[in-house]
């Protein structure tokens, strides 16, 4: 079994059928919508020439094409999600950690660890899986899994890199995030 496909078995595997995950190319800007994690994982194996990424937030209905799904339409989670850089050539924002041990070390020293955590080449992305996918059922469900995020001990490393509470709050909130390359 790829890796590609162990996964997105693991954030998306228990999502229910009717809900799509998006997948995202660079530079072509392209999204496509899936319901099950093999139809996904085969568009992945025939794309060429382009970057894929994923979005964390599950949607209720294929927004098409050139669409991604706006945060206030996220129609659930499967997990919590941070992403926690080093200062490199892609990244220069002041106060990422200043290199991948010094990075790996927050995470580390986080109380709860991470279900699965990405490499990205540039930092972490940590996952912290669900039992079972978190739905809205409307937009105070939304906000409450947001409050419920910015209270949990493992997103604090979050913090590093942000220069106010703001950029966190937006980064929080923007659940329709493309986080991961995964191809």
């Amino acid at each position: 079994m790829s890796d590609t496909r162990i996964f997105l078995n693991k954030l998306f595997g228990e999502k229910p059928n009717d809900q799509y995950v998006l997948l995202w190319t660079l530079p072509a800007k392209l999204s496509s919508w899936h319901r099950n994690t093999e139809d996904a994982v085969s568009n992945i194996e025939r794309i060429t020439g382009q970057d894929v990424y994923f979005g964390v937030g599950l949607s209720a209905i294929d927004r098409g094409p050139s669409v991604r799904c706006p945060a206030n339409d996220v129609s659930g989670i499967t997990c919590l999600w941070a992403d926690i850089d080093w200062a490199d050539r892609v990244h220069k924002k002041p106060g990422l950690a200043p290199d991948p041990g010094v990075a790996m070390g927050i995470i580390t020293d986080l109380p709860l660890r991470p279900t699965v955590i990405v490499n990205s080449g540039h930092g972490y992305q940590c996952y912290w899986c669900f039992k079972e996918p978190w739905m809205f059922e409307s937009n105070e469900d939304r906000e409450k899994a947001i409050r419920f995020a910015m209270q949990r001990v493992p997103l604090d490393a979050v913090v590093i890199g942000f220069k106010s509470n703001a950029e966190i709050d937006e980064a929080i909130q923007r659940m329709n995030r493309a986080l991961a390359e995964i191809a």
